[in-house]
């Protein structure tokens, strides 16, 4: 999926490389980054995943969804939003094609 349809709508504050990346896998945990992945970093209580950009970079992300650019990483696109862990919902329904529409609750 393009990481321009992905980010459609988003309150993008800065935008730093290619919109035109085709994005393979969503995570927000360094470890489980793969090559062509997005690694969005979301600030916890215990850790902050900005501290982990580096790492996802070399384990292949493509790009970096962020709420403050610190570094900007050579080939790799950084998209800074005002609120990563709210993105991160509306990414992840975009990116699995909004699964809870095909749900029947009663």
């Amino acid at each position: 999926m393009r990481l321009d349809y992905l980010l459609k709508g988003l309150s993008i504050l800065e935008h730093h490389g290619r919109g035109d990346l085709e994005i393979k896998g969503l995570t927000n945990d360094s470890r489980a980054v793969k090559k062509g992945d997005l690694f969005v970093a979301v600030k916890g209580d215990n850790q902050d995943g900005h501290r982990y950009l580096a790492h996802a970079v070399q384990r292949g992300a493509h790009a970096l969804v962020v709420e403050n650019v610190e570094r900007v990483f050579r080939g790799v696109t950084v998209v800074r939003l005002p609120d990563t862990r709210a993105a991160l919902s509306e990414l992840a329904a975009r990116f699995y094609w909004y699964p809870a529409r095909d749900m029947n609750l009663i």
